[in-house]
């Protein structure tokens, strides 16, 4: 969900056997902007009339993750993986700790374990990372104007219905957005994907549908 409310970068539901996990992504989210989020029209149209939102939460945390990496992650004999030395922006910290895990693993058994051999070989893969999440910023302040826009979001919603309508199509922005929410893919990736003509030119023509209808249908 990419709803225009305040600190939600933006939320999912994931259905779980008879529960749902809902994940909200955002500053500062506390109790009273989870409500928000769940009695928003969007949200609230998902679940039976009769279900109090209110009273369907046995289990709840508001944890915070980390969007920096380390000024230095390593030192003669000592290394940090993982969110410690570098995350991938607003992910889980699995990936990047595989990354890194596997860098530090490969730098300690091929190269050493001083600090010169970490610099070497080991730094290169948390700056590639942090480089990567520059990107990232720049993807989900992207995000953040569509939220903000019903004529963006009109367009990219139209875009994604189109590809999930029709068979055996190259889903072009569906798997864009969805490697832009769970991080199975690295930013660079992402955008490189977005400007493809392949799916930009459909992308500014269904904003330009979605112009004419919001003009001419009030839609």
């Amino acid at each position: 969900f990419l709803l225009n409310l305040p600190h939600i970068k933006f939320g999912a539901l994931i259905p779980k056997g008879r529960f749902v996990t809902l994940v909200l992504l955002g500053s500062d989210i506390n109790k009273e902007i989870a409500a928000s989020f769940v009695h928003s029209d969007a949200v609230r149209k998902l679940f039976p009339p009769e279900v109090n939102l209110d009273e369907i939460t046995p289990c709840k945390c508001f944890p915070s993750i980390n969007v920096k990496g380390a000024k230095l992650a390593y030192d003669d004999r000592v290394v940090l993986v993982g969110d410690s030395a570098s995350s991938k922006l607003y992910k889980n910290g699995v990936g990047a700790a595989y990354i890194t895990g596997k860098a530090a693993a490969n730098t300690a058994v091929f190269n050493g374990i001083s600090a010169a051999a970490f610099k070497k070989h080991y730094q290169p893969v948390c700056s590639n990372l942090e480089r990567d999440n520059v990107l990232g910023k720049f993807i989900f302040s992207v995000t953040g104007i569509i939220q903000k826009s019903h004529l963006l979001k009109s367009a990219m919603l139209g875009l994604v219905i189109n590809e999930q309508g029709k068979k055996n199509q190259n889903r072009r922005m569906s798997s864009v957005l969805w490697d832009t929410f769970t991080g199975s893919a690295a930013y660079k990736n992402i955008f490189l994907r977005f400007m493809n003509p392949l799916l930009f030119i459909p992308f500014i023509w269904s904003i330009i549908k979605s112009m004419f209808n919001i003009i001419f249908k009030g839609k």
